[in-house]
């Protein structure tokens, strides 16, 4: 048994306390850390948790095989997703909150811990809008800008990745950066490609923590499980963070459309997977536009055809001009016949 005893008597720190051992002891879960019982002795409130025999993640990390980390990795991410369908968010994801215990072939068990800066979904939040809270080297932008309505469950995600971002590279995502700069480049600045500090690791691995530590939620994996899924083969349906996500959205205009083809074409390698996402409708245009197909956003008002809707030549030559080693279409129409001249030779 482990004893963790609160730090002073504020009103604030007590009340995070206590509930984090509220939130840990409604988790039964293999690799969460599990909290017996919650009370005070001698005037100091303490909780009573389950002892884990190991060192932290980060100190585990430098004499890890790439391996025993992408296992690790998995485990953890689907640790919380468990937490996440209790509707805990964790708020403060780290190496340092991961523990490490061997089992008896020699194998790793993480455990993740600390959930002092949980959060229940439902439940009115301890914190107020625009009080930061949270480890800053591994803070999420929404976060930093003391955003508390707009943390859910990929704020976690965002902790995920900085926590691989560390265990793969051996430095946080702003490196030494601390405090109010630290907070700042969280907010500001894209932190840098994994594979400038770690060139060894595989180039798919890379697009998956890279996807993780995206600005706006929206852009980050949906949840902690779909993360798991993917570091359990990076290469099944990674796609480059940094590249095109939804080539189309409602209101988009044409012309951005094919300048973000162009930039595709511009940025990818021949070793490259590209992914190209596009949602809505297959349409025959009206005679007065000609009997062609075209590719339109989802909503689009069929007059405005001509002036924002990219043609299935368009779109195949701006494709044929990205040189990959495979390029994914994806399609999302409800009415998509007629879209075979939009496909690329060889998809």
């Amino acid at each position: 048994v482990a004893l963790k005893f609160l730090r002073g008597q504020e009103p604030g720190q007590l009340k995070r306390f206590l509930f984090e051992a509220q939130a840990q002891a409604l988790m039964d879960h293999p690799n969460i850390c599990r909290v017996y019982e919650i009370s005070e002795w001698q005037g100091q409130h303490y909780i009573s948790m389950q002892y884990v025999n190991g060192p932290t993640l980060l100190r585990a990390a430098p004499g890890l095989s790439l391996e025993a980390k992408l296992r690790i990795a998995v485990t953890v991410a689907e640790a919380v997703h468990a937490a996440h369908r209790r509707g805990l968010i964790h708020r403060d994801l780290k190496p340092a909150n991961v523990l490490l215990e061997q089992d008896r072939a020699g194998a790793y068990k993480p455990y993740v811990l600390d959930f002092g800066l949980a959060r229940e979904l439902d439940a009115p939040g301890l914190t107020a809008s625009g009080l930061v809270l949270g480890t800053t080297a591994y803070i999420s932008p929404e976060q930093a800008r003391g955003e508390a309505h707009h943390v859910d469950r990929r704020t976690d995600i965002y902790g995920l990745g900085a926590t691989l971002f560390e265990l793969f590279a051996g430095t946080p995502p702003f490196g030494e950066a601390q405090g109010l700069d630290c907070l700042r480049k969280v907010v500001e600045e894209e932190p840098p490609r994994l594979r400038s500090l770690a060139p060894h690791l595989p180039r798919d691995l890379e697009t998956v923590v890279m996807k993780c530590l995206e600005k706006e939620p929206a852009r980050r994996y949906d949840d902690a499980q779909g993360l798991a899924d993917i570091l359990k083969d990076p290469g099944r349906c990674a796609y480059p963070a940094d590249q095109v996500q939804v080539l189309v959205r409602d209101g988009a205009a044409r012309a951005p459309i094919l300048d973000g083809l162009r930039r595709l074409a511009e940025r990818a390698t021949v070793d490259s997977t590209v992914v190209v996402y596009f949602s809505g409708h297959g349409y025959v245009a009206e005679a007065s536009i000609g009997q062609a197909y075209y590719l339109m956003p989802f909503g689009y008002d069929l007059n405005r055809l001509a002036a924002t809707a990219i043609s299935g030549a368009e779109f195949n030559a701006a494709l044929q001009a990205i040189q990959a080693q495979k390029i994914l279409v994806l399609l999302d129409c409800c009415h998509a016949g007629g879209l075979d001249d939009a496909k690329a030779p060889g998809l």
